[in-house]
């Protein structure tokens, strides 16, 4: 069994019970033998045969041709070495705590969810080598049929490169086998790649082997030093939340590790996403790569199906993103908004971000993860994969908000976005920045919202909340705002009705719930954690969750309920699903309790 310490979307930081051991994952699993010896660094051993060793050690019980006759917990059972040509084949063969599963596109049978907790082991993972489709496809099934306590062991393909992309899946475990065989054909392998020996002689590693002189005799010495300081940079990642950085970086060594990222993002990104918390600290969207990730593709689909525009916002303003996040506080946006409070009638104009990789971000949700979070190279430059992007997210943005004027003040962008906006009124000349530039921005704003319906400036900051509740909690926020009224300054706003409801949170860019913004959601039966009847005196542990909303995700604000009782309000600690099927562990961080 598993006990997770720490999350990183799909992978883990964990104690693993194995036998009277405790290890952590994730791990590399490193093959004795009497000709093969692991480094010392090393902490599960892989043999085929008993020895005596104070390491934890697996046994692997061989393959269909040459099967073992090893019993114990700690056994994997022979691989059939079933080729995945073969469609009907879909069987598992359990043994212990290890169940290896085989099956085209990751069906599974029926049984295998009886064997929840197991080591699942992936069945012809050297096949998948060239199936990265598949590979994806068979792990995320996998994960979708284990429980949150069991374990993900593809054996035979990790290297030092592809081992970020393989935990970033929510591998476990891979072991030493395949830099073995390759190390005995002369392949010098490092995090960015591998070659042939003969051609690492400028001193492009420092281990003790190489500071030695690197042959074939002790290549995998090299080797094995090189996978192992990769699981610390990946243990590393993981205890940051950059793991995601990490994988995008590694990935370029081989075309199967893009391939398998490209699949885990574009199409098995519902698999993926619960697991992605709604929170999080900067990201660095560095390449195209970057503007597909689960979080960063999240954003844009809310502002799709959870948005839409002000009421009384009926001039559209299109502005720059800006380095320094969130785009208020920059020294340009600084100038806009100077610009904006002039005009003849500031609360009908609307001011919404042009960027790569988010598309558009209102100023009402600046503030949102990842719009307050995210680094990109600022060049004014536009990659064809981004262009693409952002014109379809302002057509869809277009549809959905019908707007009575729209103003334009971009620079390179205004280029790649002008065939869409044919009555708009551009702002820009030179630097955005300018005295003109700025005149003509001011002048334009004021004539487009002089002849508008007046709204007063608390009247409009309830409704941008109001469309920050719906994108955090959907429909249900709404209600937060309903006859309400707001105490402090913007960002730091308290939401009051009869009694206090909640307070938007500058630094989490999102409202954080009293026990009676609680009962608001609770009685619209969202963002609710259901408990066994007690009432906690400290956090909630999953041991007594008994049901939770699917669209919970780790860092949401959430009501904790025991029938049409609120208990408790507070902050996600784990993703809906593994609150309910998980038996440790803190599932949500109280706030207030009732």
């Amino acid at each position: 069994m598993l006990e997770t310490l720490r999350r990183d979307w799909l992978a883990r930081i964990g104690k693993w019970d194995l036998m009277d051991w405790t290890v952590e994952t994730p791990n590399v699993l490193f093959f004795q033998s009497d000709r093969v010896r692991p480094p010392e660094s090393s902490e599960v051993l892989l043999l085929s045969k008993e020895i005596e060793t104070d390491k934890p050690f697996v046994l692997d019980a061989g393959s269909a041709f040459l099967p073992s006759d090893l019993s114990g917990e700690n056994v994997t059972p022979p691989d059939l070495g079933y080729p995945m040509s073969l469609d009907e084949i879909n069987v598992t063969e359990d043994r212990g705590d290890f169940v290896v599963v085989y099956g085209r596109s990751g069906e599974l049978v029926e049984r295998a969810k009886e064997l929840r907790e197991r080591v699942f082991v992936l069945g012809n993972a050297m096949e998948m080598l060239r199936h990265p489709l598949e590979f994806a496809k068979r792990v995320m099934a996998v994960k979708s049929h284990m429980s949150p306590h069991g374990l993900i062991y593809a054996p035979g393909i990790a290297t030092p490169s592809n081992l970020s992309v393989l935990v970033y899946c929510g591998i476990d475990l891979v072991d030493s086998l395949r830099l073995v065989m390759e190390s005995s054909y002369g392949r010098f392998h490092t995090e960015r790649g591998s070659m042939p020996v003969e051609e690492a002689g400028r001193r492009i590693c420092h281990c003790p082997t190489c500071e030695e002189g690197v042959t074939k005799d002790n290549l995998r010495d090299h080797n094995s030093h090189v996978l192992m300081t990769e699981l610390q940079v990946c243990r590393n990642a993981i205890e940051r939340g950059r793991l995601r950085e990490l994988a995008e970086r590694r990935m370029l060594s081989s075309a199967w590790c893009v391939s398998v990222m490209r699949h885990m993002d574009r199409r098995l990104y519902a698999a993926v996403e619960p697991s992605v918390p709604v929170t999080g600290g900067e990201i660095l969207a560095l390449s195209d790569a970057s503007l597909y990730r689960p979080d960063v593709l999240r954003f844009r689909k809310r502002l799709l199906r959870r948005y839409s525009r002000p009421p009384s916002a009926a001039v559209l303003l299109l502005l720059p993103c800006s380095a320094r996040k969130p785009y208020s506080l920059s020294k340009s946006h600084k100038i806009f908004r100077r610009a904006v409070k002039a005009s003849a009638n500031r609360s009908a104009i609307h001011e919404v971000m042009v960027t790569s990789p988010l598309g558009l971000v209102p100023r009402e949700l600046e503030l949102f993860h990842p719009a307050q979070n995210y680094d990109i190279p600022v060049t004014g430059d536009w990659s064809g994969e981004e262009r693409k992007v952002v014109r379809e997210e302002l057509r869809s943005f277009l549809e959905r908000n019908e707007y009575a004027r729209v103003v334009v003040h971009l620079g390179t962008e205004k280029e790649l976005l002008s065939d869409l906006l044919e009555d708009a009124v551009f702002t820009s000349e030179g630097s955005l920045t300018s005295s003109s530039s700025i005149e003509a921005l001011g002048k334009a704003l004021s004539e487009a919202a002089e002849d508008l319906e007046r709204v007063g400036r608390r009247d409009r900051l309830i409704q941008d909340l109001k469309n920050l509740a719906v994108f955090q909690f959907g429909d249900a926020g709404g209600d937060l705002l309903k006859d309400c009224r707001l105490r402090g300054r913007y960002p730091n706003v308290r939401i009051v009705g009869e009694k206090h409801l909640a307070t938007l949170v500058p630094s989490r860019g999102m409202l954080s719930l009293t026990l009676e913004g609680g009962r608001v959601l609770a009685r619209e039966k969202a963002y609710c954690v259901t408990i066994e009847d007690f009432r906690p005196e400290g956090n909630v542990f999953a041991v007594g969750v008994t049901g939770a909303d699917p669209n919970i995700r780790e860092g949401d604000d959430v009501a904790v309920v025991c029938g049409d009782e609120i208990r408790a309000v507070g902050v996600a600690r784990m993703p809906a699903r593994e609150m309910v099927e998980s038996k440790r562990g803190e599932a949500v961080r109280v706030r207030h309790k009732a």
